[in-house]
């Protein structure tokens, strides 16, 4: 979401048996994301589909396997963001610009990937 406008749509099915129950009581009565409940279990994404789509309304959908650090699948993610995400975007001419980009760079987070 940017505001009240959403920007993409996710259905994630996880297995409950992999997470504590912490995590699973904060899945099932907040509305935290998903990916910042299982932060501790340093999750890995994999993507394994994306397909842009000729939709008006949806610009690209993929789906994603999520596991832990130590290697157990703990989701399947299905994602589609919606064209909203390119026109929310601001222009290029607004964008700061930066001094020093390996400062810039270090100060983004660390995502893990896999190939």
């Amino acid at each position: 979401m940017r505001g009240t406008l959403p920007l993409a749509r996710a259905g994630n099915w996880f297995v409950p048996q992999r997470l504590t129950a912490t995590m699973n009581e904060a899945l099932n009565a907040t509305e935290i994301p998903f990916g910042t409940v299982v932060a501790p279990l340093r999750p890995i994404r994999r993507i394994l589909t994306a397909a842009i789509q000729p939709q008006p309304e949806i610009i690209l959908e993929q789906v994603a396997l999520i596991r832990s650090g130590s290697g157990p699948a703990l989701a399947l993610v299905k994602e589609a963001y919606l064209s909203e995400l390119v026109s929310a975007a601001p222009e290029p001419a607004l964008w700061p610009r930066a001094r020093d980009q390996r400062a810039e760079r270090s100060a983004l987070p660390t995502v893990r990937r896999e190939r």
